[in-house]
């Protein structure tokens, strides 16, 4: 998704903005579960398009609150564009 805006735009985009990302979280190399927290995109201009950018430390306190199980462990995540489906 990209929306083209001029760059006084991006400030005024940026404030009050949360997205819902899916984010796949692994414990060592094995899949743990997929979270689905609300977070507040940074708008980055790349080639006169605007990507959102994600902070990390605000991924993994996100991650961190809903999961506190995985506190003190090493894990890992990405973020996803496929929701995964328990049966």
């Amino acid at each position: 998704m990209a929306i083209y805006l001029d760059k006084n735009s991006l400030i005024k985009l940026n404030k009050g903005m949360k997205q819902k990302v899916l984010i796949d979280v692994m414990v060592g190399d094995r899949f743990f579960c997929q979270l689905k927290p609300e977070l507040n995109p940074i708008p980055k201009l790349i080639g006169g398009k605007i990507y959102p950018v994600y902070r990390k430390d605000e991924i993994e306190k996100a991650i961190l609150e809903m999961r506190p199980s995985l506190s003190g462990k090493k894990f890992t995540y990405e973020l996803s564009n496929q929701k995964i489906f328990n049966y």
